[in-house]
């Protein structure tokens, strides 16, 4: 299949350049996708974790994508008059006034999403992300509507961002085929612990259990470092 450049479909609310030619903003960062009811949504990072999104039949059309504000419209992800070929001239200019879907009180790295198996109506979230004191954490989040999201559910703590072995969450399925529907009664986490070395967690559910409250974690393969997590998890909010 021949890949199409259709350029930007969203840009940073700052812009990259201030007037004085400094860097207005680091971008639009580590996205992570998933459809739902006709639309592919994209999570980035900014100034807290934003999404936009687009029907699935528009998708190579950047004018067609729109982002959510805290006022529950979307509006357009580009400035008026965009497009690739003039994007030079658009580099001061600042993007949409979007909000984040969660409260910004941490460094959030990246945000993951994958609808679960069997409904469209539950989705879960893996956050990374660093504390004010410079913890690296793994927590999840749960949503009915990808817009509003429960409070962090902790998943692992670790004493800096250099030394935690899930760096750059995603999910995967029990199958290996899919980072973007899982079951919630076992699935994997993959993250990064160091260059070329990645960690795999088994996440399956206690026996019994009817909602995602209790998991127990277990290590799999031998790149996982030696850890292991039980711990109750609940769903504030749903």
């Amino acid at each position: 299949t021949r890949l199409q450049n259709i350029g930007p479909v969203a840009w940073p609310s700052q812009g990259y350049v201030k007037p004085d030619g400094t860097q207005a903003s680091n971008g639009l960062r580590h996205p992570s996708s998933v459809i739902h009811a006709g639309y592919l949504y994209i999570f980035v990072q900014e100034t807290g974790t934003k999404v936009s999104r687009v029907r699935v039949d528009s998708v190579l059309h950047p004018g067609a994508y729109t982002t959510w504000t805290k006022a529950g419209t979307w509006v357009p992800s580009l400035p008026a008059g965009f497009t690739k070929e003039n994007i030079v001239a658009f580099y001061q200019t600042p993007g949409p006034a979007n909000s984040p879907v969660f409260p910004i009180d941490q460094n959030t790295v990246r945000f993951s999403v994958a609808k679960t198996k069997g409904t469209d109506t539950l989705f879960i979230g893996v956050e990374d992300y660093v504390t004010s004191s410079g913890q690296a954490r793994t927590a999840f989040r749960f949503s009915k509507n990808l817009l509003k999201w429960t409070d962090r559910q902790l998943v692992q703590v670790d004493s800096s961002w250099a030394s935690n072995p899930l760096k750059y969450a995603v999910f995967l399925n029990q199958e290996g085929t899919s980072n973007t529907e899982i079951d919630l009664q076992e699935f994997y986490l993959l993250g990064m612990a160091t260059t070329n070395v990645l960690t795999k967690v088994h996440c399956k559910r206690t026996t019994g259990v009817q909602e995602p409250r209790a998991m127990i974690y277990t290590p799999t393969a031998a790149l996982s470092p030696k850890y292991s997590f039980s711990y109750e998890q609940l769903r504030p909010g749903l």
